[in-house]
């Protein structure tokens, strides 16, 4: 019997050891502040709630310059979502092939989420930093954030020499709730 326990024990602590961790920060950047990266993708998990309905899925954004590319799978059962933004232009392809653009784009993507997703501020935010705009640090870690209506709540970081990148981020604005979750930063050179 004792053997057994033992054994058992053995291989939890084996299967324990063979997951491997996420690796937060990969590539090939030297940055040492976000405000040097101009080229950088973020993978993860979304999770979005609402009075109405909630939801999960993954994410993947894109970021080249001034123009942003998201993919979300999953999230309150919309399938797949791109999302192109290259300044304020907006633009939407949903899974079934259908394009919108512009407003027809926005009130699209809120009608499927379930909310209402801050795009033009996300991309500052979720490098853990404010949008152009007014905005309020509530602490002087600048852990929490207020802009556009929106508390940003960065509950867990990443560090690479200087470079520190949020992994997990919470967005809460009236009833609607945003989680984020980079599992990896991939940055350009």
């Amino acid at each position: 019997m004792v053997f057994k326990r033992l054994l058992l024990m053995a291989l939890v602590v084996l299967q324990a050891a063979c997951v491997s961790q996420p690796q937060h920060i990969v590539g090939a950047s030297t940055a040492r502040s976000v405000h040097e990266l101009t080229r950088w993708q973020a993978s993860g998990r979304i999770g979005v709630s609402t009075s109405e309905r909630s939801g999960s899925g993954s994410f993947v954004w894109q970021q080249d310059q001034q123009t942003s590319q998201i993919q979300l799978r999953g999230p309150v059962g919309v399938g797949s979502l791109s999302v192109s933004v290259e300044g304020s232009l907006l633009r939407l392809l949903a899974s079934d092939g259908t394009a919108y653009d512009a407003q027809v784009a926005v009130q699209q993507m809120q009608d499927q989420l379930g909310a209402d997703l801050p795009v033009a501020q996300l991309r500052f935010w979720l490098m853990g930093v404010a949008a152009p705009g007014e905005h309020q640090w509530r602490d002087a870690d600048k852990n929490e954030l207020e802009q556009e209506g929106w508390l940003i709540s960065y509950q867990q970081w990443t560090q690479r020499h200087e470079l520190r990148l949020p992994i997990k981020l919470v967005l809460i604005r009236d009833e609607v709730r945003i989680v984020l979750v980079v599992q990896t930063w991939s940055l350009s050179a």
